[in-house]
């Protein structure tokens, strides 16, 4: 014949603050709900012996619903992805210039407020020396303000010899005080000849 055995809590048991025998112990966020008065205080023990511990009471509607919300709200929280842009690149020639140029990419999406490096490819596609500089272009014409991008052959001469080709680059940057309403930018570089001594 086998004896029933008391029901005991799987969780450690403690000592009643009160002196009344002893309760299961409570987790942390348990603890807190306690002090927040979400959960009533815990089960007084006593009367039936320190082998045995009474059940916590079940939540139930309002009670229920405010401690999920305390959980929630103690959740980490991600922070949001920066906003991007799509910057599109495109590149022309005057037609005195017997040249092929154009971006190394088509397009490329940075983050607003951060830089982004590109770069344009040229070549010389005659047997005689070509010097040139660009012009640049940028659209939406609102973008202008907030979107800088420096280019090195903007501000000064490129000289390319007979049949070579040179790689330029460009460094973007989109202010954060650039437009939400402008989630693309076009910009676009003409070269046109020089002459004279740079």
């Amino acid at each position: 014949m086998v004896s029933a055995q008391p029901w005991r809590s799987p969780r450690p048991l403690t000592p009643s603050p009160e002196g009344w025998g002893q309760v299961p112990a409570l987790d942390a966020r348990e603890r807190g709900a306690c002090s927040a008065g979400i959960l009533p205080p815990p089960p007084r023990g006593g009367g039936q012996g320190a082998g045995h511990a009474l059940r916590r009471p079940k939540l139930v509607g309002a009670a229920f619903a405010t401690l999920m919300l305390a959980w929630a709200g103690s959740a980490p929280q991600t922070e949001a992805a920066p906003r991007q842009v799509t910057i599109h690149l495109a590149g022309k020639a005057d037609q005195s210039l017997p040249v092929d140029f154009g971006p190394v990419v088509p397009a490329v999406r940075m983050a607003v407020g951060a830089k982004q490096s590109v770069a344009f490819r040229c070549a010389n596609l005659s047997n005689r020396t070509l010097r040139f500089s660009a012009f640049e272009q940028i659209q939406p014409h609102g973008a202008v303000p907030a979107f800088k991008a420096h280019a090195g052959f903007v501000s000064q001469w490129v000289t390319l010899k007979p049949g070579a080709t040179v790689t330029l680059p460009v460094e973007f940057k989109a202010d954060p005080s650039l437009s939400s309403h402008v989630p693309e930018v076009y910009v676009t570089y003409t070269l046109r000849p020089v002459t004279g001594r740079p």
